[in-house]
């Protein structure tokens, strides 16, 4: 499976903000090898770490998501995109560092 994507059934609050993830990313012109090497150079340049446990990653988020939700809820412009773009690379930046740790912690 290509690197963000992730499997969530359609009637999940989170199919829609993993769909606009995916066309995010997809809207950036690069290809997959491409936007991890972006993300690997933008953990390593902003010293992004994993601290913390997943509630309060998932509280982050949350507020990442109110602040990014468009106020008609409809389709965004090419504004919106340049804005969020930058939130949803950290964001993603942030995943699989967590993500690492968890693994890690699960096969101690």
């Amino acid at each position: 499976m290509p690197f963000g994507y992730c499997i969530v059934s359609a009637t999940h609050p989170a199919s829609r903000a993993v769909f606009n993830a995916v066309i995010s990313i997809a809207h950036t012109g690069m290809n997959q090898n491409q936007y991890v090497a972006h993300l690997e150079q933008l953990i390593a340049q902003w010293h992004l770490t994993a601290s913390g446990n997943p509630e309060d990653w998932a509280n982050e988020l949350h507020k990442y998501a109110q602040a990014a939700w468009p106020d008609n809820g409809n389709d965004v412009e090419e504004d919106y995109y340049d804005a969020q773009i930058k939130v949803v690379d950290v964001r993603l930046a942030l995943a699989g560092l967590r993500l690492a740790v968890l693994l890690n912690e699960s096969g101690r």
